[in-house]
């Protein structure tokens, strides 16, 4: 399936859902963000089932390279780092999905695959305080002050990949599972779901957040420039289509799926066509286009906003999933 293009990018034509070589060059960019490379990578396009990939992916041993302390969730000094009043709103928003998944489901143990921060285990820490909630959290790379923040706020942490976690014996344990803008980042995600799979119990649910080439933004966009592509750190943007099929292969099964707002693809996008990068603020008088300024969100947010009302799509799509067999014994029992 993958071949060597001059001994360092693995080449794929394939596509990773529908396996089908019936791909196309779609769209070419390069590293607009972070400048990690001057290098032009190509993203193509499966014409069966729509899935956008990233043709030359990075080494998995380069991966980590590419978010250094540069990149904008631990880098106070970028355009994108969130904070303040429109953190707190996107945080808000974010729970509000996972509270309601939790009473609906009656949910007792979370787990949260690139946590990141943790502060979303935190606000679910708070919520529930009352309830014994056992949550738990998982990522690549895990800053000193999330740590101690774990300890204070009785959250289990683990450092890895989601395959450390058969290392724990937590076979068939979660009742939930978070997947917050993660999928689009694994180098293999159809093994990555299998694994999760296994550490969901018999009622659980799987909740995904994904880029989805969908929105006004992408349409705008979509040959170089759009922010949902995140050259080269996202691999995949799963089609409404693709997301579903790979989920059916992995055994789940969609219990609900739509849109969500994504001003920040807008904003990226914009940002990338302007020329400014998402390290720090520039001297450009088009600055004034980042995370920071509540009305450009505000407007951008209102667009997605009138699109999903309107019933159109938008560039960030949410699964819900169940584990098939399971509730297939479930039924039959």
């Amino acid at each position: 399936m993958y071949c060597w293009s001059q001994g360092v990018f693995p080449v794929s034509r394939f596509c990773l859902v529908c396996r089908s070589d019936n791909t196309e060059i779609y769209a070419q960019g390069q590293d607009f963000e972070y400048m990690s490379s001057e290098r032009a990578y190509h993203i193509r396009r499966c014409r069966t089932c729509g899935l956008l990939f990233l043709e030359d992916k990075p080494m998995i041993s380069d991966i980590q390279k590419l978010y250094s302390d540069r990149y904008y969730t631990v880098n106070p000094q970028s355009p994108l780092y969130l904070k303040g009043l429109i953190y707190r709103t996107k945080l808000r928003g974010d729970l509000k999905r996972v509270v309601r998944l939790i009473k609906a489901y009656r949910c007792g143990s979370i787990l949260e695959c690139g946590c990141g921060n943790i502060q979303k285990l935190i606000s679910l820490r708070k919520v529930f305080s009352r309830e014994r909630l056992r949550l738990v959290g998982i990522d690549i790379l895990l800053t000193r002050e999330a740590k101690e923040a774990a300890r204070q706020h009785d959250i289990e942490l683990y450092e890895g990949d989601v395959s450390i976690l058969d290392d724990y014996h937590h076979i068939g344990q979660f009742d939930l599972i978070l997947m917050s803008q993660i999928l689009e980042h694994l180098y293999q995600p159809a093994e990555a779901l299998a694994v999760i799979k296994k550490h969901m119990n018999a009622k659980a649910k799987i909740l995904i957040e994904t880029p989805s080439p969908s929105g006004l933004d992408f349409i705008l966009f979509r040959r170089r420039f759009w922010g949902g592509y995140h050259i080269p750190r996202h691999f995949y943007v799963f089609s409404r289509s693709s997301l579903g099929s790979l989920l059916e292969q992995i055994g789940f099964r969609t219990v609900k799926k739509g849109f969500m707002s994504s001003p920040g693809f807008w904003i990226i996008s914009l940002r990338n066509a302007l020329g400014l990068n998402s390290i720090k603020r520039s001297a450009s008088p088009w600055e004034f286009i980042s995370f920071h300024n509540l009305f450009v969100v505000s407007i951008f947010t209102f667009i997605d906003f009138v699109a999903k009302f309107l019933f159109l799509g938008t560039s960030n799509q949410f699964v819900v999933a169940e584990n098939v067999s399971m509730s297939t014994e479930r039924s039959s029992s």
